[in-house]
């Protein structure tokens, strides 16, 4: 049977007036009214007389499934790949489908060492309505005695690099490559210490091979130096750009390469405790978080590509409210409708999912999450779904 559903609004890469009905026929989205339909005899109807406000679901490019957010203390967490492989797939296959349930359609992996979020995609493209759209990296790739080992694997030189690559292809079924281009980000000091992995013409290579076999690469990636690798080499995706310039910036205007800014392991590290820094180093990590913020604020302005991204995983950042975090970030250097749109169509745009759009409109899949009040004037309700639709099936119900 058809089914329609009345809601007083919806968002669609901007937000929409209702009242609207939305026809759900095969998994599509056949049909937005701004009427009654005339003859609904062989349809049923979905009418929330207190509210009903459709979004499309949320994407988040840059995730870790395999890894365990919680605890926060660095301490008490388990190592990843410290249980069975088995436990550990069936663990990030659960955290998958509950982000779901939060209202996100789609999840970009950034890699992991152990074949984890292989078999993770293999389940995911088994049961299509249970999880959220994913894609796959396969590992990351490092360079020896690097940061980098607990997301990918290394490899010494280019030619081993581009061996990886084909293996991945032709195994993993992997959807795009990652490099790890340079360290991590020193918070007491505000500072990348250690040089780049990959010089521009390495990077360069990489990118070259990628898109002889029709992919892209991101790069992790922060500190000035690693940037203009990142830049000159070409990378699609460049993930975190702390410490970020404002002529780096135009040069990734000019090129239209995608920045992910990754907020939320950050903030996290900032607001817990349990984390572990002193004072200093907490102060230091808000005025991060702060240069960061005026660094998108700025970047939007010019108008660059930026995707909404996680880094979910990290301490305290799980897949799902991570990305609410990550959002709320966001909307303190650009207006909220519009990190929206980032979160949905463009970050759909940018990955290329062939089952996930990010919009509400006539022929696309009907994954959307329905709210009482709508999320684009009172943020608040992301994370709170009433109900969520995948491919046209209702797949979590608050009230059931």
């Amino acid at each position: 049977m058809n089914t329609y559903i009345r809601c007083d609004g919806y968002f669609s890469e901007r937000s929409h007036h209702g009242p609207f009905w939305i026809l759900i026929r095969e998994g599509k989205i056949a049909e937005i009214r701004q009427s009654p339909p005339e003859d609904d005899s062989d349809s049923s109807l979905v009418d929330f007389p207190d509210g009903a406000y459709l979004l499309p679901l949320l994407a988040d490019t840059h995730a870790h499934v395999y890894m365990n957010p919680w605890p926060l203390a660095p301490s008490e967490r388990l190592h990843p790949g410290s249980q069975s492989f088995e436990i550990e797939v069936d663990d990030a296959t659960e955290r998958l489908g509950r982000a779901l349930a939060k209202g996100i359609g789609f999840v970009r992996d950034m890699g992991d060492p152990l074949g984890i979020n292989t078999a993770v995609k293999h389940r995911a493209l088994n049961n299509p309505n249970r999880f959220p759209a994913y894609h796959i990296p396969g590992p990351a790739i490092h360079r020896p005695s690097k940061y980098g080992r607990f997301l990918g694997v290394m490899r010494k030189t280019m030619p081993e690099v581009h061996s990886l690559i084909d293996e991945l292809v032709e195994k993993q079924n992997i959807d795009f490559i990652k490099v790890v281009s340079t360290g991590i980000v020193d918070f007491a000091n505000r500072r990348v210490k250690q040089l780049p992995q990959f010089t521009r013409p390495e990077l360069r290579e990489v990118v070259d091979h990628a898109e002889s076999i029709g992919l892209k690469v991101a790069s992790h990636c922060s500190g000035e130096d690693g940037i203009d690798n990142n830049i000159e080499g070409g990378i699609h995706f460049i993930e975190h750009a702390y410490f970020i310039r404002p002529d780096q910036r135009q040069k990734l205007l000019d090129q239209s390469q995608y920045w992910t800014p990754t907020f939320a392991p950050v903030y996290q590290q900032a607001v817990n405790q349990a984390c572990g820094w002193d004072a200093r180093t907490r102060s230091s990590l808000y005025q991060i978080l702060s240069d960061h913020n005026q660094a998108i604020a700025e970047g939007h302005a010019q108008g660059m590509k930026i995707l909404a991204g996680t880094d979910a995983g990290s301490p305290g950042v799980d897949i799902g409210d991570g990305l609410i975090v990550e959002l709320q970030s966001l909307a303190l250097s650009i207006p909220f409708e519009e990190v929206l749109r980032i979160a949905t169509a463009v970050n759909a745009d940018a990955c290329s999912h062939s089952q996930y759009t990010g919009r509400i409109a006539v022929g696309h899949s009907a994954s959307f999450a329905l709210y009482s009040r709508a999320p684009w004037q009172e943020p608040s309700q992301l994370g709170q779904p009433r109900e969520v639709y995948q491919h046209g099936q209702l797949v979590h119900d608050t009230s059931a």
